[in-house]
């Protein structure tokens, strides 16, 4: 049985007639008619009993019908979460201290607004350090900081350039978003 079986069987099981689930599924009610006596032989279990110009489910029908009912709903959560997984990807977590937040929003706000108009932006502001381990945890998509308070993995000190900014990405948009609005490649450090 596919999802579409699944979902024939679902609108036929909630009206309990063929040519009222047809027009809510937009299909001809023959073709629906045929789907649901394949599905009876498939499953090899009598699913529907006439009544009059309606039909009404069999015990094995009932069964069927919630196993069904709990299968689509999962399948719909499932493709609700790819949907929000998706619309993720529109959006960049940037984390920086406030010290840098007040020189650099201004450039970085109007020129990737203008390239990047899809794209929502979420500005979190912590400690230099703290921004660092949240891209790491990924708290956070990018991190902009001075580079005297940039360390290695290893924890040794890295370059002191108090003049420049760093960045830490975990999200190739935010690389980007760093390189082409912020800096240029002499002015950046990418902290392992």
């Amino acid at each position: 049985m596919n999802i579409q079986q699944m979902r024939y069987f679902a609108e036929v099981g909630r009206f309990q007639n063929i040519t009222k689930a047809a027009e809510q599924l937009h299909i001809a009610q023959p073709t629906l008619s045929i789907a649901m006596h394949a599905l009876e032989e498939e499953t090899n279990l009598n699913l529907f009993r006439r009544v009059g110009r309606n039909i009404v489910l069999t015990k094995d029908g009932e069964h069927l019908l919630e196993k069904v009912n709990r299968l689509l709903m999962s399948i719909d959560r499932f493709d609700d979460e790819v949907k929000e997984m998706s619309h993720q990807r529109n959006y960049i977590r940037i984390g920086m201290p406030s010290q840098i937040a007040v020189p650099v929003m201004p450039l970085l706000l109007g020129r990737f607004r203008e390239q990047h108009p899809d794209i929502d932006l979420e500005i979190i502001e912590e400690s230099g350090m703290r921004v660092v381990e949240m891209v790491r945890r990924e708290e956070v998509d990018l991190t902009i900081f001075h580079c005297c308070q940039c360390q290695t993995s290893a924890g040794r000190s890295g370059n002191r350039h108090p003049r420049r900014s760093c960045a830490s990405t975990a999200c190739p948009v935010a690389a980007g978003l760093c390189h082409d609005a912020l800096f240029n490649e002499e002015n950046r450090c990418t902290p392992h």
